[in-house]
């Protein structure tokens, strides 16, 4: 049996540092009302989609209709990363997989996924994903992460898919969105489905820093989500916090200010690699980065009581990622097309 499973309607509740997850299955079957874009977000989502089919960032170019698609379809990033955690203490899950939706209504710098001209998009109906998933192992330890992109621009799809992979696999389903295209009704409808968690990325706590960072976006809507989903949602609600220096005073200021939304957040923290903002970056090592890292998930630990901390607590993280790939007529499979592996020192964790 599911000893990590949740009544549906159940609100979860953590027991300490180190969790992000837990997963919750879903008794929901077909969904019986699909969620209506308005005028604004159809534009924002066709815009999103036509630079996807030809190649370049995002919607910087001509409009191409994202519903040509058939419905149950989803449009995603032909790649699966997966990551294999080597823990030195328990945690919820010792293994990553992601699922990246394409498009976004967002333009943020250094978001790698839409520099790679090489992954153009593919449309996968919705239940060869779950199928396809599984050729990677069922485990109950295995956190699925919906991301991209902006995965609510395809929000019917996106619910169809956490029914399927509640329905079909033992993993904790998460979703990750920058929060702007977020409501109550999608909010009701993940709690249906008995959705484990959603993480909401919280860029920069000055809102003229959060434009430069995500090229005119407020970061209005992204608290405005936070507290929505504290108020709504009773799965896990998560909080990447990327860090785009070393501003300490700054960080620990938005660990406060995001205190007071909600003390029962679960932090992330993720120190990006400097070079892609540093006018010095062959100062920096990945090794420093990540010293960076554990050095501000102390402080976020005088806040907060749950982290997920996975990396810190991995002797070695296993990565490897597959390419989905045609097989046959209506038929797809995977390619592991990269591998690596990293090993670190376990006496240096506390």
């Amino acid at each position: 049996p599911n000893m990590n499973a949740r009544p549906a309607g159940e609100k979860m509740k953590g027991d300490g540092e180190g969790e992000s997850g837990g997963t919750r299955k879903s008794n929901s079957g077909k969904l019986n009302n699909d969620i209506k874009m308005t005028r604004r977000e159809f534009i924002k989502a066709s815009a999103a989609f036509g630079a996807a089919a030809a190649g370049v960032p995002y919607n910087l170019t001509d409009i191409t209709n994202l519903f040509l698609k058939e419905d149950g379809e989803l449009v995603i990033y032909p790649v699966i990363p997966e990551y294999k955690f080597d823990l030195v203490r328990k945690l919820l899950f010792k293994r990553l997989i992601c699922i990246e939706v394409w498009g976004c209504n967002w333009n943020c710098r250094w978001c790698c996924l839409k520099f790679s001209k090489d992954l153009l998009p593919i449309t996968m109906p919705i239940d060869q994903i779950a199928e396809l998933l599984l050729g990677l192992g069922n485990n109950k330890d295995t956190m699925l992460m919906i991301g991209g992109g902006e995965p609510l621009l395809q929000k019917n799809e996106v619910l169809k898919l956490i029914g399927s992979l509640k329905r079909e696999t033992n993993y904790i389903v998460m979703l990750t969105t920058n929060g702007s295209l977020l409501d109550e009704n999608f909010i009701d409808r993940a709690n249906d489905l008995c959705l484990d968690g959603i993480n909401i990325p919280f860029r920069h706590i000055d809102d003229s820093w959060h434009k430069k960072i995500t090229r005119g976006y407020s970061n209005q809507s992204t608290i405005k989500a936070l507290k929505l989903v504290t108020e709504r949602f009773k799965g896990r609600a998560v909080v990447t916090l990327p860090l785009y220096s070393c501003n300490t005073e700054i960080f620990e200021n938005t660990c406060k200010f995001l205190r007071e939304i909600n003390p029962d957040f679960v932090i992330k923290v993720v120190a990006l690699f400097p070079d892609k903002y540093d006018e010095n970056p062959e100062k920096y090592d990945e090794e420093k980065c990540e010293k960076i890292g554990y050095d501000f998930e102390e402080i976020a630990l005088r806040y907060f009581n749950r982290m997920d901390r996975s990396g810190y607590f991995s002797k070695q993280i296993e990565y490897a990622e597959y390419q989905i790939k045609e097989e046959g007529i209506g038929k797809m499979g995977l390619t592991k097309r990269k591998e690596l592996k990293k090993r670190k020192v376990v006496e240096t964790y506390g």
